[in-house]
């Protein structure tokens, strides 16, 4: 045992000379004496394995691509047709600033014939419409307040409201709800987006309920009475509708209203709705004048008054914003200059087409789901609008409601889509280093054809569906940026 514990500090010794004596060896110390098991890193996800880890009930299909070289970098279903919900809209200012240009803006007109003598108008007052998306009570108001100031106390002649040549739309698509305010008729007049406020107060249990119809502004309130409402005794349908002579009428579920409250619904009959709001703003400014009418504009009518829209740039900025599907539609119809909704969507499907997007439009809004366009598609779409202004009129959607960025270290561009069960976002994802054009379609079909026509304002369990697609599509912007 003691020979055994001699040798072994003797050897030790030597190799500790040795490796003293030896460049090489000295560094032994350093280094491990067999070699080190190196890890490699763990690859980054895919937008598939985000998918498939997330379990979103439905379809997904998404494309990514180099905003600069246009290479596609990621991509789940890309030919896939689904619906674009309002992501439509995107393609609908693009494509009304490119037709009509970024300055144009619409004209609302009042035109007279005749001559006013002593603040009587002896011949016609005539309202003139281009479609303006943006006109309000108080715009029409100021209108009236340009003819007091003129003079003119009463009119003697008619009081004709024409829509320029304006398509007619009574609803954007039949199968909603008759009393959302995001399927409005469309017309040459159009104010307050074609929305009447219905307010409502119980004075008793035998008296019922004090109703009103205004065209609300900030300065002026016309009532309306063209619309009518009438509370019954019923569950379902909440609200119901039908034109009638002279108007509209409304009915509403009488257990629905409670003790008070209000909402915006909707007009069918958007001229004669503008023509007695302006009727009704005239008496508040003391000038007299009869009913309205529609009609042609008389030859030799000349020019008192008029009010401009903003410049295009703006409309579609605040369309895209606010995500208002009459603004939409109206800018389609400008564009195009057709007469029929097939006809002037199909003008936008054509025009987009030309960036490489097949797809099918049914109208400029998305409000119909049998729109269809693919990721692929829409992603080119994007990419090929990269250096026309479209980025920067879409809303920036880098942060969430609390202020925290929803893809660090990047800036999203984008316009968002919601229908029923379907969920969109596209645009544009500008990180640090790289920037990219992307599209993400999702949509739960069998759960949308099980909504009950009764509930489709809103159908129990699309809500919760929708905010698990969203946080899906934010997690699948944050990967592509990380």
């Amino acid at each position: 045992m003691h020979m055994t514990s001699r040798i072994s500090r003797r050897f030790l010794l030597q190799t500790a000379f040795a490796g003293l004596a030896s460049p090489a060896l000295a560094l032994a110390p350093e280094t491990s004496v067999r070699p080190l098991m190196r890890t490699a890193p763990e690859p980054k996800p895919s937008g598939a394995d985000i998918v498939t880890a997330y379990g979103l009930r439905g379809r997904v299909a998404f494309a990514l691509a180099d905003l600069e070289t246009g290479d596609v970098l990621d991509t789940l279903s890309p030919t896939q047709p689904m619906a674009p919900a309002s992501v439509t809209k995107a393609m609908t200012a693009a494509f009304a600033l490119d037709r009509l240009g970024a300055g144009h803006r619409f004209t609302t007109q009042i035109l007279a014939t005749g001559d006013m003598v002593d603040g009587v108008l002896n011949g016609d007052l005539i309202l003139l419409g281009s479609g303006d998306p943006t006109l309000n009570t108080d715009r029409l108001g100021d209108l009236l307040l340009a003819l007091r100031e003129q003079g003119m106390r009463r009119v003697n002649g008619r009081l004709i409201l024409n829509g320029g040549g304006f398509p007619y739309l009574r609803q954007i698509d039949p199968r909603q709800p008759p009393q959302v305010g995001y399927n409005p008729a469309i017309a040459g007049l159009n104010l307050n987006f074609n929305r009447i406020r219905f307010d409502w107060t119980r004075w008793d249990d035998i008296a019922g309920y004090k109703m009103t119809m205004r065209a609300s502004g900030k300065r002026f309130e016309p009532d309306v009475s063209i619309s009518r409402i009438i509370p019954v005794e019923r569950d379902f349908p909440v609200y119901s509708h039908r034109l009638v002579t002279g108007g509209e009428e409304w009915e509403v579920a009488r257990p629905a209203l409670g003790r008070e409250g209000g909402r915006w619904i909707p007009t069918r009959v958007p001229m004669q709705y503008a023509g007695e709001a302006f009727r009704g703003i005239a008496r508040q400014v003391q000038i007299q004048m009869p009913e309205p009418i529609i009609d042609a504009v008389p030859d030799g009518a000349r020019v008192l008054a008029e009010t401009h829209s903003d410049p295009l740039t703006d409309i579609a900025r605040d369309m895209l914003r606010f995500s208002t599907n009459l603004t939409a539609e109206v800018l389609g119809f400008a564009g195009s200059g057709q007469p029929t909704l097939d006809g002037s969507a199909g003008a936008l499907s054509d025009w987009c087409a030309q960036s490489g997007m097949t797809g099918r439009f049914v109208d400029h809004s998305g409000l119909g789901v049998d729109s269809q366009v693919t990721a692929g598609g829409l992603m080119r779409f994007m990419l090929a609008q990269k250096d026309s202004g479209l980025q920067g009129i879409l809303r920036d959607m880098s942060n969430n409601a609390q202020g925290r960025a929803r893809a660090p270290g990047a800036q999203i561009f984008a316009k968002t889509g919601s229908l029923n069960f379907v969920s969109t976002l596209s645009g544009y994802l500008i990180g640090q280093r790289k920037s990219y054009a992307f599209a993400i379609l999702t949509d739960d079909l069998p759960s949308r054809a099980r909504i009950a026509p009764d509930d489709r304002e809103r159908p129990a369990g699309s809500g919760t569906w929708a905010k698990r697609s969203r946080t899906l599509q934010y997690q699948l912007l944050a990967n592509w940026v990380a």
